[in-house]
Order: C-alpha cells, then sequence, then structure tokens
C-alpha cells in the first residue's frame, strides 16, 4: 500500500510536466533535422544531465525529500525546453523556422499541380 502511495505522488509530481518533456524532444529533432546534432547533444547533456546532478548534489542532499527528488525530471525538462526555445529563438535559421516561407512553398506545389494544370509527364 505504501508503493502505491509513492507511486502515486511520482505520477501526481511528473505527470503535469510530461507535455515540456515532448517539447524537448521536438526541438531536439528539429536542430538534428537541421543538421546540428552536435549542439542538440550539447543542450540535452547540460540540460537533462548536468542539472539533474546538480540537483541531486544540492536540493536532494540539503533537503531529505523525496519530493524534491521527484522534482528533478520536470525542472530539467524545463530548463532544457528554455534553453532550446532560447537557441532556436536566437538563431532562426534564415527563414527555415518561418511560417510563411513554409506557405510558399506550399503554394508553389499548388500552383504546379492546380486544378487546371495536369503534372508533366
Amino acid at each position: 500500500q505504501e508503493v502505491v502511495q509513492v507511486g502515486s505522488e511520482i505520477i501526481l509530481h511528473i505527470c503535469p510536466f510530461y507535455v515540456i518533456f515532448c517539447m524537448c524532444e521536438v526541438f531536439s529533432g528539429t536542430l538534428k533535422g537541421l543538421g546540428k546534432s552536435l549542439t542538440a547533444f550539447i543542450i540535452t547533456f547540460i540540460g537533462i544531465l548536468l542539472i539533474r546532478i546538480i540537483w541531486l548534489y544540492s536540493a536532494v542532499l540539503l533537503t531529505h525529500n523525496l519530493t524534491v527528488l521527484f522534482m528533478i525530471y520536470p525542472v530539467s525538462w524545463v530548463i532544457t525546453a528554455a534553453i532550446y526555445y532560447v537557441y532556436l529563438a536566437i538563431k532562426k535559421w534564415d527563414g527555415m523556422l518561418d511560417v510563411t516561407s513554409e506557405s510558399r512553398v506550399i503554394e508553389k506545389i499548388r500552383g504546379r499541380f492546380g486544378k487546371n494544370k495536369q503534372p508533366q509527364k
């Protein structure tokens, strides 16, 4: 019964932040798709690994509280997502992250294969 209670407490603390973890994965995949795999690795290494080690050696050892230990995941996810967001916002990748450039590509495709036009054989 105690194990179920602890498991429920873990879920209560981690699940609301799981969306942020998904954002980290999307940001990481975006950088990898743009050919910046090393940058994605460095940001993930800092945000996930180093932040967790610092959290363990500071907050957990000072408080000896199980809830503080559970919060290691959401804290590292939030910090990692923030680092990714700032990096992508600063870089902008010459319009690759611009929504209008995507719509221009879609319009070009529609222009080539419009209703009145047949694809070239």
